[in-house]
């Protein structure tokens, strides 16, 4: 945000940063930005980049409880689950070539990526969380990729939705340009 400000200092930007499923029009927004799969909508939607999602768990955990050596093994650990299911959840893992489904369960289930994260890094269990995520806990050792080959599936990505109309503001448009030219697909492709 930063760099965009700082290209079109005459733009001012407010930001709602929340997990909710939010329509820019009810809120009286420009866009939202979403990480999912864009269903049928009023909305127009364009493509920013792709977002893997990988599985991480503390050093710590691992030690304590084994490391999975395949998908099928995460039934056996406590996971943490995003969302608002409270009795657990399928995940479903691709490696490129094969998808494996396995339902886990685990102490926490929370809308928040973040403390998802940190509970992992806690040692409370096994995240399935996009790599953006967990990058700085991975960047200080306090969790580590486990099942590398494998993520989740399908492949999701992060979309502005806005009013379809001619009458999106510039500084709206400008910042879609600006987030498709600074996230790189082939950096976050899936499988790499």
């Amino acid at each position: 945000m930063s760099q965009f400000l700082k290209q079109h200092p005459r733009v001012e930007l407010r930001m709602d940063l929340n997990d909710r499923m939010l329509n820019p029009i009810e809120m009286g927004f420009d866009l939202s930005l979403r990480i999912a799969h864009v269903s049928d909508s009023n909305l127009a939607a364009r493509r920013i980049c792709a977002v893997k999602r990988s599985l991480y768990a503390s050093p710590a955990y691992l030690e304590q409880h084994g490391i999975p050596e395949e998908p099928a093994h995460l039934a056996q650990h406590r996971c943490l689950n995003y969302g608002h299911n409270l009795t657990g959840a399928e995940w479903l893992l691709s490696d490129g070539r094969s998808e494996k489904r396995v339902r886990v369960g685990g102490v926490l289930c929370s809308n928040n990526g973040e403390m998802l994260a940190q509970a992992a890094a806690d040692g409370l269990g096994i995240v399935l969380q996009p790599d953006f995520i967990t990058q700085q806990w991975v960047a200080r050792g306090e969790v580590v990729q486990i099942l590398g080959e494998w993520q989740e599936a399908p492949l999701i990505s992060l979309y502005a939705l806005y009013v379809p109309s001619s009458r999106l503001p510039m500084a709206a448009r400008a910042f879609i340009d600006f987030l498709v030219r600074e996230f790189n697909d082939e950096a976050l492709a899936p499988f790499a």
